[in-house]
């Protein structure tokens, strides 16, 4: 219990505190948006304002710092919504305004009705940033078409989509995604990844071809979805093989996809037997090519624009006791039998895409080196044994069909990707991503520029040119 003097005592306030409370309650007054009213901005932000919001009424007011800079963030509601930012000497920086379809441009209407006809308008905004022309964003819907178009106020189109509404509804969601998106990039795809989780978190196309991929995707990964041969089939046969530019399928073929006991989810009868891919069957060579070229911004994907998905960090789990006994553990326990099925259906991929001129690199997905020596390389059970068996299948086809590179990038552990490129066992991190896909990317390029030597010395069976 406190005696009566202790309480009675003045606290002790250190100056240091003080002051720091003082600038944690003053900082904001200047900077961190705070509400002001229309009289206390600047004659020429206030002139701005009401020019552009003529009778609209101010929601809200802020002063606030971008890039340095004062600015004023104002939301309006009249007619329509309103959304502007103002710099201190009265300059519109921006301003995004919701419309009625009779409050557009002729020009734009002009546009609309030479490209679609009449058609349903949903939301319509007009778009200003300093420095550029406006642009009309509009939403629309002409039948069983959903239109999604960005007009400058001339009547140029700046972006045009246009999609059937709910046209692949029955389809199994992982490959509903998987095929809007190849649909979206069919016209400029020139490299595809496929593969399970450990081509996901293991392959990162932005580092495939060359500075323009970066900014408009040509190289997409369709890992983590296709974990069996018979989804990569569908994948391969009835839709890579008709974009128009395509050159590789870069695929991780994983000892485990050819295991008899080892069994993924799978939604083949179903892809097969929905409307949309018999449709997407019977209309391939009435499907027109453009030359547009979609953004990495524009990417409809909820991973990258090119479909990566790693982890971040160069953190290595099996650093931890517990996590590497347990992974010691699972490549002890020895299980495998080759699924000759599977193997047919994997070389029913090579030979389709022969006859599109089109290569496969094929290559075994590195696991952590902690797997150096143990009686399995892998955790669904391969053995040593069964490794080397699945080597010599992929060495033999190398040799069967000339469109067809395998690369033993594993090794049964003994690469020279060292453990802080792993995130656990038998997935990579960002920075063992990136040096992978260069890894393929430069094997690719000798092969693209034709250049012997190099080709001999990438091809080795051993994979270790690969890996210096």
């Amino acid at each position: 219990m406190c005696r009566a003097s202790e309480k009675s005592k003045p606290a002790e306030f250190p100056l240091a505190v003080a002051l720091l409370i003082l600038l944690g309650l003053t900082a904001p007054l200047v900077y961190a948006g705070k509400d002001v009213s229309l009289s206390d901005v600047p004659q020429a932000v206030r002139a701005t304002i009401e020019r552009e919001l003529k009778d609209a009424e101010i929601d809200d007011l802020e002063r606030d710092k971008d890039d340095g800079k004062i600015v004023y963030k104002i939301e309006a509601k009249g007619d329509n919504d309103i959304k502007m930012r103002v710099a201190k000497d009265g300059t519109l920086l921006r301003k995004e305004e919701e419309l009625d379809p009779e409050a557009l441009p002729a020009a734009v209407l002009d546009a609309i009705k030479k490209t679609f006809g009449d058609m349903d308008f949903g939301d319509i905004e007009r778009n200003f940033r300093v420095g550029r022309k406006s642009i009309y964003k509009i939403e629309g819907d002409k039948g069983d078409r959903q239109i999604d178009l960005e007009i400058a106020e001339d009547g140029s189109i700046v972006r045009k989509r246009v999609k059937r509404r709910n046209d692949d509804d029955d389809l199994p969601g992982d490959f509903r995604d998987m095929r809007r998106t190849f649909m979206q990039l069919r016209c400029q795809l020139r490299v595809v990844a496929i593969g399970d989780s450990r081509v996901e978190k293991g392959i990162d196309p932005q580092y495939f071809l060359g500075e323009e991929n970066r900014k408009y995707p040509m190289a997409f990964s369709f890992g983590g979805d296709v974990k069996g041969v018979s989804l990569a089939q569908i994948l391969v046969e009835d839709y890579f093989v008709h974009g128009p530019k395509m050159e590789w399928v870069v695929y991780g073929v994983s000892t485990r996809i050819f295991n008899r006991y080892y069994r993924s989810g799978s939604d083949e009868d179903e892809i097969r037997g929905s409307r949309v891919y018999s449709e997407d069957k019977a209309r391939w060579a009435t499907l027109p090519v453009s030359s547009e070229l979609v953004p990495a911004g524009a990417v409809d994907n909820d991973d990258s624009p090119w479909g990566f998905d790693g982890d971040d960090g160069v953190d290595d789990d099996l650093e931890d006791d517990d996590e590497r006994d347990d992974a010691l553990d699972d490549l002890r326990k020895g299980r495998y039998k080759f699924d000759t099925k599977r193997f047919e259906f994997f070389e029913s991929m090579i030979q389709a895409l022969a006859k599109h001129n089109i290569r496969m690199l094929a290559f075994s997905p590195p696991i952590h080196p902690v797997s150096i020596g143990q009686p399995c390389t892998d955790d669904d059970g391969t053995t040593r044994d069964a490794y080397d068996e699945y080597v010599a299948k992929m060495n033999a086809f190398a040799q069967k069909y000339p469109n067809f590179y395998f690369l033993d990038v594993n090794k049964k552990g003994e690469h020279n990707i060292e453990h802080k490129c792993f995130h656990n066992l038998d997935h990579l991190n960002r920075k063992g991503a990136k040096k992978l896909t260069l890894m393929l990317n430069d094997f690719m390029k000798a092969v693209d520029s034709d250049r012997k030597k190099n080709i001999e010395k990438y091809s080795d069976s051993s994979g270790s040119a690969m890996l210096k």
